[in-house]
């Protein structure tokens, strides 16, 4: 996962920093604060999904893709090392979250994270630009 990563970046033209959004920091609180206090995963409530967040917090005019990552991020490093472990997406073999964070048309981001009773830590974090399809491989 490391090397395909370190191919992505090595064959990727320069493309310019990737911009701090408020709305998708808000957006990705919104959820990591509901999972924290509901021990939930995923999309799985009703009025959570990303283009209603995003409507509550003021949606953006431009295509948006949101990655979440779950346990093992105790301690002050941990949000850190869990936006590490999703650029390696290690153990997705589709690495679709390296492909989504990598992709050059990624304009804005933002994120959030919160301690969750059933895996540690949820991180939140949304991205929106002129993404590209996802790749199949």
């Amino acid at each position: 996962a490391v090397q395909e990563a370190i191919q992505l970046l090595e064959a990727q033209h320069p493309v310019p920093p990737v911009l701090w959004s408020g709305q998708l920091s808000a957006s990705a609180r919104e959820l990591a604060e509901h999972e924290a206090g509901s021990g939930t995963v995923g999309h799985q409530d009703v009025g959570l999904d990303l283009s209603a967040r995003l409507g509550r917090h003021g949606g953006l005019n431009a295509p948006c893709g949101e990655s979440l990552a779950y346990g093992l991020f105790d301690g002050p490093g941990g949000p850190r090392e869990a936006l590490l472990a999703m650029l390696v997406s290690d153990g997705a073999r589709d690495r679709r979250t390296l492909r989504l964070l990598f992709d050059p048309g990624v304009r804005v981001a933002g994120a959030a994270w919160d301690s969750h009773p059933r895996f540690g830590t949820v991180v939140v974090l949304d991205v929106a630009g002129r993404l590209r399809a996802p790749s199949s491989r």
